[in-house]
């Protein structure tokens, strides 16, 4: 571990890096504009080592450790935390926002600046033809989104991407509800 002294001078270098030559903007405005934008890369990058070490836990559980050794192996405390660790590490991705033909966008869509995220198209084709979005080709929008924001969908969606195929992904409830609730004025 490292000492309070090292880490303090490990975070002035980062920062220093990341916005030092942004804190020598003299415009109060172009510089609070330049630091939102560093904050979103960041965001994304805090996101990707949180998804890396939760990973890391599951690679230890695909390898046959029990949660309680994954625990000590890690150091993150108890059995309960290594097991939420490697179901993070386990998670798949869920389509949390698409876009319509009409080019509009529905669902978490902010998510889409915080979220690293995967876009495929769906030819929405359910049962029920009455349904608002019924026949429709949408672009979906699909990545790893915190459960605490957002709850998975039990049902799960054949999405079609140019470079891996047909992929099944799970909508939020969210998305499910845009898609199945909203009906047309017959």
């Amino acid at each position: 571990m490292h000492s309070e002294t090292t880490l303090a001078a490990e975070v002035e270098a980062a920062v220093s890096t990341a916005i030092g030559a942004i804190l020598k903007e003299d415009d109060p405005v172009k510089r609070y504009e330049k630091l939102s934008h560093q904050l979103t890369v960041y965001d994304r990058v805090v996101t990707r080592i949180a998804d890396e070490k939760a990973q890391c836990a599951a690679d230890l559980a695909s390898k046959g450790e029990s949660f309680a050794r994954v625990a000590g192996l890690l150091s993150v405390g108890t059995r309960s935390r290594a097991q939420q660790l490697i179901g993070r590490g386990r998670r798949q991705p869920v389509i949390f926002a698409f876009r319509d033909q009409n080019g509009e966008l529905h669902g978490d869509a902010h998510l889409l600046a915080t979220i690293p995220h995967n876009e495929a198209r769906l030819q929405f084709e359910p049962t029920d033809r009455n349904l608002f979005f019924a026949g429709h080709l949408l672009q979906v929008y699909f990545g790893h989104v915190d459960e605490d924001t957002v709850t998975p969908s039990l049902y799960a969606y054949t999405t079609v991407d140019t470079t891996t195929g047909e992929r099944r992904v799970r909508p939020t409830q969210k998305i499910h509800d845009i898609l199945f609730v909203t009906c047309t004025d017959s």
